[in-house]
């Protein structure tokens, strides 16, 4: 500290490089970080444990990075103290985990079922499973050491891994949940997080039914699909969302039971009837088209224009083929018939209907209709919030998670 020619004191701030800086020109952030450094220092504490709580509240991520080498350098290792740092920054994490001479531990909440069992794991960052597990979940903070690794369909807004999260907190606690993206990618995903861990960790996928998700459901693999079509089936229940029209609304709702509401959910289901019937169709017809239609054989010292070209004829012929059989107008017909008979079916069966239509689109449809302006997606998790509030567990989301967690 010095004064300068008016009198006035100043406080000059050395940084690294030499420059000098007065501590007004400093942010509220940078003069959290130099007090608390002095303040440290100037106790002259040597040989001896300091504990950290958050010390980087208050601070921009830019302000976190080279924070905790900073502490371990000034504080540490010039005065020969041990530190230890509480924290719940990801930002913070991320700088100690990638800095050498640091541990960065997790302490798992005490249950029941760690009796004996050390609260205390480390995170090392190092295994490249790990680091890619660390990459996924994004936030170190709430990642699980050794805990499970469950994938979730999902893009954008992550809403499935959120709602089970929410509905199954206890499940979220002890295993680290995932999106993935779409279907596909989760598997993949799955395939790529199993391959690197060889037999250390297990990994688990999750997704939609749909239409044809089942068909790549290995649960002997960790591959799983709900029971439904969506996951936003098991968002169809009456008596919460009649209790969550009432919730928004000060004006009389339009209806006036759980009943009323079933039967417009029902009504919005059986509307979806023809559309599904003509994707099942395109669908089939889809991967029909994709089984004949093969340009590749492998073969080598051969004209590359001349076998893609006796590729193509082949496949055309095959092509021509499937149009006179397979996907011909009548079996086409038969097809459609055939599904369109076992959505009525289900439209017939109080449950089942829940299951096999699109609840997602279902949800969204009647939220249009009677959610008073409000929002799909408000509407959605206002649901999962009264679920999770009256601790309503969807059986069949239950039955998967509770597999993984015995695995």
């Amino acid at each position: 500290m010095t004064a300068n020619d008016q009198g006035e004191l100043e406080f000059a701030v050395t940084v690294q490089g030499g420059n000098k800086h007065d501590i007004n020109d400093l942010s509220s952030g940078e003069k959290e970080i130099l007090f608390g450094y002095l303040r440290l220092r100037n106790n002259a504490q040597r040989q001896s444990i300091i504990l950290l709580d958050e010390p980087e509240l208050h601070l921009n991520p830019k302000l976190i990075q080279g924070l905790p080498q900073f502490y371990e350098k000034y504080v540490g290792a010039d005065l020969e103290n041990q530190i230890w740092t509480v924290t719940h920054s990801d930002a913070f994490l991320r700088e100690a985990i990638s800095s050498g001479g640091t541990k960065v531990l997790h302490m798992r909440e005490a249950a029941p079922g760690l009796v004996g069992q050390n609260q205390i794991q480390e995170i090392s960052g190092r295994k490249e499973e790990e680091n890619a597990i660390l990459e996924l979940i994004g936030d170190i903070a709430g990642y699980r050491p050794g805990g499970k690794i469950v994938v979730f369909e999902g893009e954008g807004s992550e809403f499935d891994r959120r709602m089970t999260a929410k509905l199954f907190p206890a499940f979220d606690r002890k295993m680290n949940f995932v999106s993935g993206g779409n279907r596909a990618t989760v598997r993949r995903l799955h395939q790529v997080l199993d391959a690197q861990a060889g037999r250390t960790r297990m990994t688990f996928s999750i997704v939609d039914r749909d239409d044809a998700a089942y068909l790549d459901a290995n649960e002997e693999l960790g591959m799983y699909t709900w029971d439904v079509y969506h996951i936003e089936n098991y968002l169809l229940e009456p008596g919460i969302i009649l209790a969550v029209l009432r919730q928004i609304t000060l004006d009389d709702t339009a209806f006036e039971n759980e009943r009323e509401v079933e039967e417009a959910l029902r009504a919005i289901a059986q509307e979806q009837t023809e559309d599904m019937v003509e994707d099942w169709v395109r669908g089939r017809a889809h991967r029909a088209i994709r089984d004949v239609i093969k340009l590749r054989d492998g073969t080598d010292g051969v004209d590359a224009a001349r076998k893609v070209a006796s590729k193509v004829a082949t496949s055309a012929h095959r092509m021509s083929q499937l149009v006179k059989t397979d996907l011909s107008e009548e079996q086409l017909a038969a097809i459609a018939d055939e599904r369109r008979a076992a959505l009525k079916a289900a439209l017939r069966d109080s449950q089942e209907w829940k299951s096999a239509f699109r609840g997602r689109d279902i949800l969204a449809s009647f939220t249009a209709r009677y959610g008073k302006g409000l929002r799909y997606r408000a509407m959605r998790d206002m649901i999962v919030n009264a679920m999770s509030t009256q601790r309503h567990r969807p059986p069949g989301m239950l039955r998967i998670l509770a597999a993984i967690d015995n695995t």
